[in-house]
């Protein structure tokens, strides 16, 4: 999936502000969703490239693939931190909209009217997605660091019980099926000079 997005309709707010898609730069399951009101005169860079082939840390695409990829070496584990961080960011998103629809809902109270109202959208938004990305980034190398070498926070989790079992770990390494060793006779001596 290469995005995702929950469009919400508001119809009590004027439209600046009403109507905002929530979009998510990657599959739902690791995403974090951003809102773009349609009242905003650009969109941040980083939400209007995205090339799959080309890995670019200019991207929220990017961003948001590679936490998931990494995420799903050990999904069980690192899944609660993606979420966290999602919601974390989710809460200050919708914290920002509050905030806004009293700049749009009374533009005439700033110096400038609408359009200083419509900048001020514009601008609070893009910064907030940028935050968005930059904490993204951020996590991708708190779950390398968290999670490394199997560990949590370098310290050893072993192997679950079932997986010891399944193995037979308790009797050691068994012989690998159709693999059968070969013996070679041992080498002559070299004389030494």
């Amino acid at each position: 999936t290469s995005d995702s997005y929950v469009v919400q309709a508001r119809g009590w707010l004027p439209d600046e502000i009403g109507g905002v898609v929530w979009f998510g730069p990657h599959g739902a399951h690791g995403t974090c969703y951003v809102p773009f009101p349609i009242g905003m005169a650009a969109l941040p860079y980083a939400y209007t490239v995205g090339d799959p082939r080309r890995l670019s840390r200019h991207s929220a695409y990017w961003a948001h693939r590679y936490v998931e990829n990494l995420a799903n070496l050990r999904w069980r584990d690192m899944i609660g931190d993606v979420q966290s961080e999602a919601e974390r960011a989710q809460r200050t998103s919708l914290r920002l909209l509050a905030e806004l629809e009293h700049v749009i809902t009374a533009p005439a109270t700033l110096p400038g009217g609408a359009a200083a109202a419509r900048e001020q959208l514009t601008r609070a938004c893009t910064d907030n997605a940028e935050d968005v990305v930059r904490r993204w980034w951020a996590l991708a190398d708190h779950l390398m660091e968290k999670y490394a070498d199997g560990n949590v926070l370098g310290a050893s989790v072993g192997y679950p019980a079932w997986w010891l079992e399944q193995v037979g770990y308790k009797n050691g390494p068994q012989p690998i099926p159709g693999y059968h060793a070969v013996s070679y006779p041992p080498a002559p001596a070299v004389p030494v000079r």
